[in-house]
């Protein structure tokens, strides 16, 4: 039996007994918000009521889920209040704009029809020159797969990571052979530090409130290896409120892009703008070097 517990407004935790688990003779809870945040409930020996989170979404199941431990309870009613807390906590310092994912999965089809028939030429020049051959590398905000495709066809073993689980269903129908994850910034916990020689982040930082931006371009200096590069590219918007067919289009405050990341041990090797000739939209590009 399912209850679901009222969080906040638009976001309702899903919290059930897992029997599997009781037929094992363990006590087990799952609890699942509509935030993309999932938490297990697990009993000690020592009576304590054991807490682990997992910042994954939620949509890849629970069985694909890596859970880390973050707190013990004393009570089965502490640890449910202590769910609630943090998910409502992640929900604001992620900076994932909700209506922003949900029009990607609405409009996963067409939004890929647009991106096959777009190749982002300077991307790729920045990729040939900076980048490491042979290296890993990452795509944050792959999309369609588009660049991943292209990345490892030209010597970068690329691995492509999403927030719309539209986009990565359409990114494994067009490359099924090519690896894609459901995850985002400014978390990504999917990946470990310094994992990635080449870090690509495209049409990405614009989707996310200022806050997160900060924290995003934080995690991305720490997935970087010593002597690896990050290019990064984004574009602005004319429209008064920010968004564009219900997309979030923030602006971007590039000198502090650049103290982000010349604080954490990176230099900036290139900033550049310019304008995409199709659509006639300006954008910002930079190429980090760790």
């Amino acid at each position: 039996m399912c209850i679901q517990l009222p969080l906040q407004q638009k976001n309702l935790m899903i919290f059930e007994k897992d029997k599997e688990i009781e037929a094992l003779g363990r006590t087990h809870y799952n609890a699942k918000f509509q935030n993309d945040i999932s938490f297990r409930i697990v009993k000690n020996n020592n009576t304590n009521w054991k807490l682990m989170v997992c910042m994954y979404s939620s949509q890849l199941g629970l069985d694909n889920l890596k859970f880390i431990e973050k707190a013990q309870c004393k009570t089965l009613s502490e640890a449910k209040d202590w769910c609630e807390e943090m998910a409502e906590r992640f929900a604001k310092d992620t900076g994932i704009d909700k209506q922003t994912i949900e029009t990607y999965n609405q409009n996963a089809e067409s939004i890929a029809e647009l991106h096959s028939s777009l190749t982002p030429n300077r991307i790729y020049e920045l990729i040939n020159k900076y980048f490491a051959k042979g290296k890993d590398t990452v795509d944050i905000g792959c999309g369609i797969g588009r660049d991943v495709n292209w990345l490892n066809s030209n010597g970068f073993p690329a691995v492509g990571v999403d927030a719309s689980d539209g986009m990565i269903k359409e990114a494994k129908k067009l490359y099924p052979t090519l690896e894609f994850k459901l995850d985002y910034l400014p978390a990504l916990n999917c990946f470990d530090y310094e994992q990635f020689s080449n870090i690509l982040c495209s049409a990405v930082l614009m989707h996310m409130n200022e806050n997160a931006v900060i924290s995003a371009c934080l995690r991305m200096s720490q997935l970087l290896k010593s002597n690896g590069h990050i290019i990064i590219s984004f574009r602005s918007t004319v429209s008064e409120d920010g968004r564009e067919n219900g997309k979030l289009y923030t602006p971007i405050n590039i000198e502090t892009v650049k103290q982000i990341f010349e604080q954490n041990n990176c230099e900036i090797v290139l900033y550049e703008t310019e304008v995409e000739p199709q659509r006639q939209l300006t954008w910002h590009n930079f190429v980090i070097k760790k």
